[in-house]
Protein backbone atom coordinates (compact mmCIF):
# COMPACT_ATOMS: atom_id res chain seq x y z
CA UNK A 1 0.00 0.00 0.00
CA UNK A 2 1.04 3.43 -1.00
CA UNK A 3 0.27 6.61 0.02
CA UNK A 4 1.99 9.49 -1.26
CA UNK A 5 1.49 13.70 -1.29
CA UNK A 6 4.14 15.47 -3.14
CA UNK A 7 5.02 19.25 -3.68
CA UNK A 8 3.73 19.98 -7.46
CA UNK A 9 6.60 21.84 -8.25
CA UNK A 10 8.64 19.16 -8.06
CA UNK A 11 6.56 16.66 -9.50
CA UNK A 12 6.63 19.17 -12.22
CA UNK A 13 9.82 19.54 -12.25
CA UNK A 14 11.52 16.03 -12.62
CA UNK A 15 8.60 15.44 -15.59
CA UNK A 16 10.08 18.09 -17.40
CA UNK A 17 13.46 16.88 -17.66
CA UNK A 18 11.68 13.42 -18.42
CA UNK A 19 11.58 12.77 -22.44
CA UNK A 20 8.87 10.70 -21.83
CA UNK A 21 6.52 13.70 -20.66
CA UNK A 22 5.15 14.42 -23.11
CA UNK A 23 3.56 11.08 -23.20
CA UNK A 24 3.02 10.43 -19.53
CA UNK A 25 1.38 14.07 -19.36
CA UNK A 26 -1.82 12.21 -20.96
CA UNK A 27 -2.85 9.95 -18.14
CA UNK A 28 -5.61 8.25 -18.31
CA UNK A 29 -6.34 9.23 -21.64
CA UNK A 30 -2.80 7.81 -23.13
CA UNK A 31 -1.86 4.58 -22.26
CA UNK A 32 -0.96 4.60 -19.28
CA UNK A 33 -3.44 5.02 -16.30
CA UNK A 34 -2.62 7.86 -13.47
CA UNK A 35 -1.61 5.44 -10.64
CA UNK A 36 0.68 4.24 -13.00
CA UNK A 37 1.77 8.31 -14.09
CA UNK A 38 2.62 8.79 -10.49
CA UNK A 39 4.43 5.58 -9.99
CA UNK A 40 6.85 7.07 -13.26
CA UNK A 41 6.60 10.12 -11.37
CA UNK A 42 8.39 8.86 -8.18
CA UNK A 43 11.11 6.47 -9.85
CA UNK A 44 12.14 9.67 -11.73
CA UNK A 45 12.04 11.61 -9.21
CA UNK A 46 14.44 9.19 -7.00
CA UNK A 47 16.42 8.56 -9.98
CA UNK A 48 17.28 11.97 -9.85
CA UNK A 49 17.52 12.37 -6.46
CA UNK A 50 15.48 15.79 -6.18
CA UNK A 51 13.60 14.10 -3.66
CA UNK A 52 16.13 13.69 -1.42
CA UNK A 53 17.42 16.84 -1.56
CA UNK A 54 13.83 18.04 -0.79
CA UNK A 55 13.26 19.60 2.43
CA UNK A 56 9.66 18.96 2.59
CA UNK A 57 10.93 15.18 1.97
CA UNK A 58 9.79 13.88 5.50
CA UNK A 59 5.91 14.97 5.19
CA UNK A 60 5.85 14.52 1.57
CA UNK A 61 6.42 11.16 1.39
CA UNK A 62 4.86 8.16 3.14
CA UNK A 63 5.20 4.85 2.08
CA UNK A 64 4.04 1.84 4.22
CA UNK A 65 5.71 -1.78 2.58
CA UNK A 66 4.82 -5.11 3.10
CA UNK A 67 6.93 -7.26 5.09
CA UNK A 68 6.48 -10.87 5.39
CA UNK A 69 8.56 -13.47 7.88
CA UNK A 70 11.05 -14.64 5.41
CA UNK A 71 12.06 -10.99 4.40
CA UNK A 72 12.80 -10.11 8.63
CA UNK A 73 14.78 -13.22 9.07
CA UNK A 74 16.74 -12.09 5.68
CA UNK A 75 17.58 -9.36 7.06
CA UNK A 76 18.67 -10.47 10.56
CA UNK A 77 20.98 -12.89 8.42
CA UNK A 78 22.15 -16.60 9.06
CA UNK A 79 25.33 -15.21 10.80
CA UNK A 80 23.79 -13.72 13.33
CA UNK A 81 24.55 -14.19 16.73
CA UNK A 82 20.47 -15.02 17.84
CA UNK A 83 19.91 -17.17 15.02
CA UNK A 84 22.93 -18.97 15.07
CA UNK A 85 22.87 -19.93 18.87
CA UNK A 86 18.54 -21.34 18.16
CA UNK A 87 20.93 -23.64 15.43
CA UNK A 88 23.12 -24.77 17.39
CA UNK A 89 20.73 -25.88 20.43
CA UNK A 90 18.63 -27.47 18.22
CA UNK A 91 21.22 -29.81 16.44
CA UNK A 92 22.64 -30.80 19.93
CA UNK A 93 19.34 -32.34 20.69
CA UNK A 94 19.88 -34.58 17.72
CA UNK A 95 23.30 -35.80 19.80
CA UNK A 96 21.33 -36.08 23.24
CA UNK A 97 18.15 -37.71 21.27
CA UNK A 98 20.28 -40.12 19.69
CA UNK A 99 22.66 -41.53 22.93
CA UNK A 100 19.45 -43.40 24.73
CA UNK A 101 18.31 -44.48 21.20
CA UNK A 102 21.50 -46.48 20.32
CA UNK A 103 22.68 -47.45 23.61
CA UNK A 104 20.50 -50.83 24.27
CA UNK A 105 23.26 -52.13 21.84
CA UNK A 106 25.37 -52.40 24.71
CA UNK A 107 23.18 -52.61 27.52
CA UNK A 108 21.42 -55.32 26.23
CA UNK A 109 23.22 -56.78 23.00
CA UNK A 110 21.67 -59.23 21.50
CA UNK A 111 24.83 -61.99 21.60
CA UNK A 112 26.02 -61.29 24.41
CA UNK A 113 30.12 -61.47 24.88
CA UNK A 114 31.44 -64.88 26.01
CA UNK A 115 35.11 -64.05 26.14
CA UNK A 116 36.75 -64.13 29.79
CA UNK A 117 37.65 -60.37 29.63
CA UNK A 118 33.60 -59.38 29.48
CA UNK A 119 33.69 -57.80 32.65
CA UNK A 120 30.31 -55.51 31.51
CA UNK A 121 27.09 -55.91 33.25
CA UNK A 122 24.64 -56.16 30.59
CA UNK A 123 20.36 -55.85 31.39
CA UNK A 124 20.41 -59.59 30.79
CA UNK A 125 22.85 -60.16 33.28
CA UNK A 126 21.56 -57.90 35.63
CA UNK A 127 17.91 -59.54 35.87
CA UNK A 128 19.33 -63.03 34.73
CA UNK A 129 17.26 -63.38 31.75
CA UNK A 130 17.25 -66.22 29.72
CA UNK A 131 17.14 -66.40 26.03
CA UNK A 132 14.70 -68.45 24.07
CA UNK A 133 12.93 -67.82 20.91
CA UNK A 134 13.13 -64.46 21.65
CA UNK A 135 15.49 -62.62 24.21
CA UNK A 136 13.17 -60.35 26.45
CA UNK A 137 15.97 -58.16 27.00
CA UNK A 138 16.21 -56.63 23.52
CA UNK A 139 13.24 -55.34 25.13
CA UNK A 140 15.22 -52.79 26.11
CA UNK A 141 15.43 -51.37 22.59
CA UNK A 142 11.85 -52.30 21.18
CA UNK A 143 9.85 -50.73 23.94
CA UNK A 144 12.02 -47.23 22.96
CA UNK A 145 10.53 -47.16 19.87
CA UNK A 146 7.30 -48.33 20.87
CA UNK A 147 6.91 -45.18 23.26
CA UNK A 148 7.61 -42.92 20.33
CA UNK A 149 5.29 -45.07 18.28
CA UNK A 150 2.23 -44.45 20.82
CA UNK A 151 3.04 -41.12 22.41
CA UNK A 152 5.16 -39.74 19.99
CA UNK A 153 2.74 -37.69 17.69
CA UNK A 154 0.96 -36.21 21.14
CA UNK A 155 4.22 -34.15 21.41
CA UNK A 156 3.89 -32.90 17.63
CA UNK A 157 0.18 -32.20 18.28
CA UNK A 158 0.83 -30.16 21.13
CA UNK A 159 3.94 -27.84 19.65
CA UNK A 160 1.30 -26.49 17.11
CA UNK A 161 -1.15 -26.34 19.76
CA UNK A 162 0.98 -24.70 22.81
CA UNK A 163 4.06 -23.88 21.20
CA UNK A 164 8.09 -24.88 19.86
CA UNK A 165 9.58 -24.44 23.17
CA UNK A 166 7.38 -25.65 26.03
CA UNK A 167 7.09 -28.56 24.93
CA UNK A 168 10.66 -28.70 23.85
CA UNK A 169 11.95 -28.19 27.41
CA UNK A 170 9.11 -30.79 28.65
CA UNK A 171 10.49 -33.49 26.04
CA UNK A 172 14.02 -32.94 27.89
CA UNK A 173 13.05 -32.99 31.20
CA UNK A 174 10.72 -36.47 30.57
CA UNK A 175 13.31 -37.97 28.19
CA UNK A 176 16.08 -37.36 31.40
CA UNK A 177 13.98 -38.10 33.88
CA UNK A 178 12.29 -41.30 32.94
CA UNK A 179 15.65 -42.33 31.57
CA UNK A 180 17.50 -41.67 34.91
CA UNK A 181 14.41 -43.68 36.46
CA UNK A 182 15.38 -46.60 34.20
CA UNK A 183 18.78 -46.54 35.46
CA UNK A 184 17.76 -47.23 39.22
CA UNK A 185 14.81 -49.34 38.44
CA UNK A 186 14.92 -52.08 40.71
CA UNK A 187 13.18 -54.50 38.23
CA UNK A 188 13.16 -55.68 34.78
CA UNK A 189 9.70 -54.55 34.15
CA UNK A 190 10.04 -50.55 35.72
CA UNK A 191 13.00 -50.37 33.97
CA UNK A 192 10.90 -51.09 30.72
CA UNK A 193 8.61 -48.13 31.69
CA UNK A 194 11.09 -45.84 32.22
CA UNK A 195 12.61 -46.60 28.56
CA UNK A 196 8.86 -46.61 27.23
CA UNK A 197 8.69 -42.65 28.33
CA UNK A 198 12.16 -41.75 27.37
CA UNK A 199 11.46 -43.05 23.73
CA UNK A 200 8.28 -41.22 23.61
CA UNK A 201 9.97 -38.52 23.62
CA UNK A 202 11.94 -39.24 20.54
CA UNK A 203 9.93 -37.47 17.89
CA UNK A 204 10.09 -34.08 19.83
CA UNK A 205 13.41 -34.26 20.38
CA UNK A 206 14.39 -34.86 16.74
CA UNK A 207 11.96 -33.45 14.60
CA UNK A 208 10.21 -30.96 16.34
CA UNK A 209 13.50 -28.89 17.42
CA UNK A 210 14.10 -29.32 13.55
CA UNK A 211 10.76 -27.41 12.81
CA UNK A 212 11.78 -24.60 15.50
CA UNK A 213 14.87 -24.36 13.74
CA UNK A 214 13.76 -23.80 10.30
CA UNK A 215 11.48 -21.06 11.75
CA UNK A 216 13.97 -18.86 13.36
CA UNK A 217 16.62 -18.56 10.82
CA UNK A 218 15.92 -17.66 7.32
CA UNK A 219 15.70 -19.81 4.34
CA UNK A 220 19.14 -19.64 3.07
CA UNK A 221 20.75 -21.06 6.32
CA UNK A 222 18.53 -24.45 6.24
CA UNK A 223 21.58 -26.37 4.06
CA UNK A 224 23.63 -25.10 7.08
CA UNK A 225 21.59 -26.53 9.43
CA UNK A 226 20.99 -29.85 7.85
CA UNK A 227 24.60 -30.35 7.79
CA UNK A 228 25.12 -29.03 11.48
CA UNK A 229 22.25 -31.78 12.73
CA UNK A 230 23.65 -34.30 10.82
CA UNK A 231 27.35 -34.19 12.24
CA UNK A 232 25.73 -33.64 15.76
CA UNK A 233 23.78 -37.27 15.04
CA UNK A 234 26.75 -38.53 14.50
CA UNK A 235 28.54 -37.21 17.76
CA UNK A 236 26.42 -38.73 19.41
CA UNK A 237 26.10 -41.64 17.66
CA UNK A 238 29.61 -42.87 18.23
CA UNK A 239 29.81 -41.40 21.81
CA UNK A 240 28.14 -44.91 23.12
CA UNK A 241 30.81 -46.85 22.13
CA UNK A 242 33.48 -44.88 24.97
CA UNK A 243 31.05 -44.46 27.49
CA UNK A 244 29.98 -48.51 27.36
CA UNK A 245 34.01 -49.07 27.86
CA UNK A 246 34.45 -46.80 30.24
CA UNK A 247 31.68 -47.44 32.49
CA UNK A 248 31.51 -51.16 34.07
CA UNK A 249 27.42 -51.85 33.55
CA UNK A 250 24.53 -50.76 31.80
CA UNK A 251 23.03 -48.84 34.73
CA UNK A 252 25.72 -46.20 34.70
CA UNK A 253 25.50 -46.23 30.30
CA UNK A 254 21.50 -45.41 30.81
CA UNK A 255 22.05 -42.69 33.55
CA UNK A 256 25.19 -40.89 31.56
CA UNK A 257 23.09 -40.90 28.64
CA UNK A 258 19.67 -39.56 30.42
CA UNK A 259 21.79 -36.70 32.69
CA UNK A 260 22.72 -34.76 29.61
CA UNK A 261 18.57 -33.95 28.42
CA UNK A 262 18.26 -32.94 32.23
CA UNK A 263 20.94 -30.10 32.05
CA UNK A 264 20.35 -29.28 29.30
CA UNK A 265 16.89 -28.58 29.94
CA UNK A 266 17.09 -26.69 32.66
CA UNK A 267 19.51 -24.52 30.46
CA UNK A 268 17.17 -24.12 28.01
CA UNK A 269 14.29 -23.06 30.41
CA UNK A 270 16.17 -19.44 30.71
CA UNK A 271 17.81 -19.08 26.86
CA UNK A 272 15.56 -21.08 24.41
CA UNK A 273 13.38 -18.25 22.75
CA UNK A 274 9.70 -19.38 20.99
CA UNK A 275 9.68 -20.18 17.16
CA UNK A 276 9.45 -16.90 15.16
CA UNK A 277 7.03 -18.18 12.90
CA UNK A 278 5.02 -19.47 15.32
CA UNK A 279 4.24 -16.02 17.31
CA UNK A 280 3.45 -15.00 14.29
CA UNK A 281 1.23 -17.31 13.12
CA UNK A 282 -0.44 -17.20 16.67
CA UNK A 283 -0.58 -13.33 16.41
CA UNK A 284 1.68 -12.90 19.75
CA UNK A 285 2.61 -9.57 18.86
CA UNK A 286 4.31 -8.66 22.22
CA UNK A 287 6.04 -12.08 22.28
CA UNK A 288 6.69 -11.13 18.79
CA UNK A 289 8.29 -7.84 19.88
CA UNK A 290 10.30 -9.08 22.44
CA UNK A 291 12.04 -11.94 20.15
CA UNK A 292 13.14 -9.17 17.50
CA UNK A 293 14.37 -6.81 19.95
CA UNK A 294 16.58 -9.79 22.01
CA UNK A 295 18.27 -10.49 18.86
CA UNK A 296 18.86 -7.26 18.11
CA UNK A 297 20.69 -6.83 21.99
CA UNK A 298 22.22 -10.28 21.10
CA UNK A 299 23.79 -9.09 17.53
CA UNK A 300 24.32 -5.04 19.12
CA UNK A 301 22.62 -3.99 15.97
CA UNK A 302 18.98 -2.26 15.03
CA UNK A 303 16.94 -4.57 12.83
CA UNK A 304 13.88 -2.41 11.13
CA UNK A 305 10.74 -3.88 11.88
CA UNK A 306 7.00 -3.39 12.28
CA UNK A 307 5.20 -6.09 14.50
CA UNK A 308 1.56 -5.52 13.20
CA UNK A 309 2.42 -5.40 9.43
CA UNK A 310 4.70 -8.32 9.71
CA UNK A 311 1.79 -10.56 12.09
CA UNK A 312 -1.12 -8.98 9.44
CA UNK A 313 0.34 -9.89 6.48
CA UNK A 314 1.16 -13.66 8.10
CA UNK A 315 -2.72 -13.65 8.83
CA UNK A 316 -3.47 -12.55 4.93
CA UNK A 317 -1.14 -15.74 3.75
CA UNK A 318 -2.37 -18.19 6.05
CA UNK A 319 -3.22 -21.70 4.66
CA UNK A 320 -6.53 -23.38 4.75
CA UNK A 321 -5.95 -26.29 3.30
CA UNK A 322 -6.81 -29.76 4.59
CA UNK A 323 -4.46 -32.50 5.35
CA UNK A 324 -5.98 -34.34 2.27
CA UNK A 325 -5.79 -31.52 0.10
CA UNK A 326 -1.99 -30.92 0.99
CA UNK A 327 -1.22 -34.54 0.76
CA UNK A 328 -2.73 -34.01 -2.74
CA UNK A 329 -0.97 -31.40 -3.63
CA UNK A 330 2.47 -33.06 -2.73
CA UNK A 331 1.85 -36.26 -4.40
CA UNK A 332 0.91 -33.93 -7.63
CA UNK A 333 4.56 -33.09 -7.15
CA UNK A 334 7.14 -35.19 -9.12
CA UNK A 335 9.94 -33.39 -7.36
CA UNK A 336 8.60 -34.13 -3.81
CA UNK A 337 7.65 -37.57 -4.77
CA UNK A 338 11.30 -38.31 -6.25
CA UNK A 339 12.90 -36.87 -3.09
CA UNK A 340 10.89 -39.08 -0.57
CA UNK A 341 11.52 -42.14 -2.39
CA UNK A 342 15.08 -41.16 -2.45
CA UNK A 343 15.36 -40.14 1.42
CA UNK A 344 12.91 -43.12 2.59
CA UNK A 345 15.39 -45.45 0.39
CA UNK A 346 18.55 -43.61 2.22
CA UNK A 347 16.74 -44.39 5.45
CA UNK A 348 16.19 -47.97 4.85
CA UNK A 349 19.15 -48.96 3.49
CA UNK A 350 21.78 -47.24 6.11
CA UNK A 351 19.96 -48.22 8.91
CA UNK A 352 20.42 -51.99 7.64
CA UNK A 353 23.91 -51.14 7.29
CA UNK A 354 24.10 -50.19 10.93
CA UNK A 355 21.83 -53.34 11.78
CA UNK A 356 24.56 -55.50 10.17
CA UNK A 357 27.80 -53.85 11.62
CA UNK A 358 26.37 -53.75 14.59
CA UNK A 359 26.52 -57.98 14.93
Amino acid sequence: MVSISLPTSLVTDTLLEDEEYDFLKKGSSGKLSDEELLARTIEKALKTKKLAQSPNMTSSIKVETSIKVEDLLDQIGIWHPYPLFITFSMAFLWLLSVMPTMSPSYMAPSSPCTLDNCSFVTVQNEFNITKTLIDPGEMTSSIFFLGNGILGQIYAVAADRIGRRPVLIASLFISGLSGIGAAYAPTFEIMLIGRFFQGSCFTALTMINWVMCCESISFSGHGYASVLFGLCWVIGYCSVSPLAMYFSTWRYVQLATSVPCVLFGILMMFTLPESFSFLVAKRKRDDLVKWIEMASRVGNEEIDYDADQIVDMSSREEDNESLLQTLKLVLQSKLMVTNTAVETFLWKFFDKIFTILKY
